[in-house]
């Protein structure tokens, strides 16, 4: 099939405060990019983390088979696919870079001309760039200006990768807290990629991308329903695998187990719950799924060193 050609320009760029809401994530970012309707379905919100670093989360269905064309100046950092794959074209090399969800692409582009390929099915992605004295420092050399050097690297996607996209596709911090929380993954994502790039590394041993679709949406269950979560079997059914994988994937995935994941969640909500000072320890502690009060407290001073009371009465003094 051919492809469409299409420029940046029908790219309608607005500050994000001027479009709806899509849902928590979204409402953080700094803008909001789509294409015409006729073109593409879906957006891309980019997040302007600090001088130079910067994340962009793209969710987009073309209508047809498309490509375009972007300039680059000083970009260092990553693509992530999350659904769907993309081809990226580039002078340096002959054949286009296929990016999927097994294979991230670690890039350095100082200059030069590229073009994105997108087929006409969901393509769901995560990049970032970081600042140039940020990239050198995890190289351990200086970008020499004057000679232009590109590189574009496809690197495994492995278990703490994923985990990392997944803590920040389900950030639940205020916005201010949220941008220092972005900046430490971007950094920890880069860490991990460079990591994987310059040593041998295994993937989710064997994983395949629906195994790791279940692993998700088993995570998501989870934290949708903390206050009455399926039993172990039940979960497994939900999400169309068996106990052992989904307790043996899990574990891959987020390095901890299924109940182990949930207590974090819930001490994490409850915590945020409290720090808004609406509900009452009591409330808090039925909306996380403890039904008595007593072992609530005593589970979240062991976590906080705190009693919900006085982390209540003091997030409530601060705001």
């Amino acid at each position: 099939m051919e492809l469409v050609d299409i420029d940046t320009t029908p790219f309608r760029m607005y500050d994000i405060l001027d479009c709806a809401q899509d849902d928590q994530l979204a409402q953080f970012a700094t803008s909001k990019v789509t294409l015409e309707e006729s073109v593409c379905d879906g957006a891309g919100y980019i997040f302007d983390l600090a001088e130079g670093m910067s994340v962009t989360l793209s969710d987009v269905t073309f209508k047809a088979p498309t490509r375009f064309k972007e300039q680059a100046q000083d970009f260092y950092g990553a693509c992530l696919i999350l659904q769907g794959e993309m081809d990226l074209v580039v002078p340096e090399q002959a054949k286009a870079i296929t990016i999927t969800r097994e294979r991230a692409l670690f890039f350095v582009c100082q200059g030069g001309e590229f073009e994105f390929h997108y087929n006409d099915k969901r393509t769901k992605f995560l990049n970032f760039c970081v600042p140039k004295a940020l990239y050198e420092s995890l190289i351990g050399a200086n970008v020499d200006p004057d000679n232009v050097c590109n590189k574009y690297d496809l690197v495994s996607v492995t278990a703490p990768m994923v985990k990392v996209v997944d803590d920040i596709f389900r950030s639940k911090l205020s916005k201010s807290a949220n941008n220092f929380y972005l900046q430490g993954k971007v950094m920890e994502l880069l860490a991990i990629l460079y990591h994987n790039l310059t040593h041998p590394v295994k993937q989710c041993d064997g994983m395949t991308s629906r195994d790791m679709d279940c692993i998700q949406n088993a995570a998501r269950i989870i934290e949708e329903h903390m206050q009455e979560p399926p039993s172990l079997q039940d979960l497994a059914r939900q999400v169309g695998i068996n106990d052992n994988k989904l307790k043996r994937n899990f574990k891959l995935v987020f390095g901890d187990t299924v109940y182990g994941f949930l207590y974090s969640k819930r001490m994490a909500k409850a915590s945020e719950l409290l720090a808004e000072g609406e509900l009452s320890v009591q409330e808090v502690a039925n909306k996380i799924g403890f039904k008595h009060v007593g072992h609530f407290s005593k589970k979240f001073k062991e976590q906080y060193a705190c009693s919900p009371k006085d982390y209540r009465r003091k997030s409530v003094a601060v705001g």
